[in-house]
């Protein structure tokens, strides 16, 4: 559907790369993101009310759609995390037990901005520090990690994660890994939920 209003309504367009023409009345910043905030008829609303994304970065999506909907990411987690292993299937974190998570817990916090997400994470079991940055597509968050000590992989290279976000953003099941490891062949080792409330 095509919509259309009169030119007098669309003070200014701005350009992004590789997006089209957005009529803008002014920019504003959410999350890393530029927002473009859009005049109907005397009553301002952001783009996305007429069905153009109004959420522009400068990531190419093919589309006008380069946005994050939400920063899911973005806050505390409870982190709980095992070595990749057959019998380590960590998407029984919260659930194996009824008194405690499975797995090797701390608690983590991430920061996104737009796409971007970098965090630090406590493995205490194996005194293991390590930060970690990535990059958001769809519901998937995918990136590398580094630390002074293998952390319980096999190599100090090909340090990879790639963490699913489940549908209600309330948290997250994925893989923790390094050069060596093959993440197809074994069970999640890593997972995240945001912090139980008591």
């Amino acid at each position: 559907m095509l919509f259309l209003t009169p030119a007098s309504h669309f003070r200014f367009y701005e350009t992004f790369s590789n997006c089209v023409h957005i009529p803008c009345v002014s920019l504003h910043r959410y999350g890393g993101c530029r927002v473009c905030i859009l005049e109907i008829d005397d009553d301002t609303r952001t783009c996305d009310h007429i069905g153009i994304p109004g959420f522009i970065c400068s990531r190419s999506s093919g589309n006008n759609t380069c946005r994050p909907d939400k920063l899911v990411w973005d806050g505390e987690w409870q982190s709980s995390m095992l070595g990749m292993a057959g019998n380590h299937d960590l998407s029984t974190a919260w659930t194996k037990y009824a008194d405690r998570p499975y797995g090797d817990t701390s608690m983590l916090t991430m920061k996104q901005t737009c796409w971007d997400v970098e965090g630090e994470l406590i493995i205490n079991g194996i005194k293991c520090d390590a930060s970690f940055k990535g990059t958001v597509e769809k519901n998937v968050l995918s990136g590398t990690w580094t630390a002074p000590t293998p952390c319980g992989t096999k190599s100090e290279s090909g340090r990879k994660f790639y963490l699913t976000m489940a549908a209600d953003n309330k948290s997250w099941l994925g893989d923790f890994y390094s050069d060596g490891q093959d993440p197809t062949k074994f069970p999640p080792n890593w997972a995240g939920r945001r912090p139980v409330t008591k």
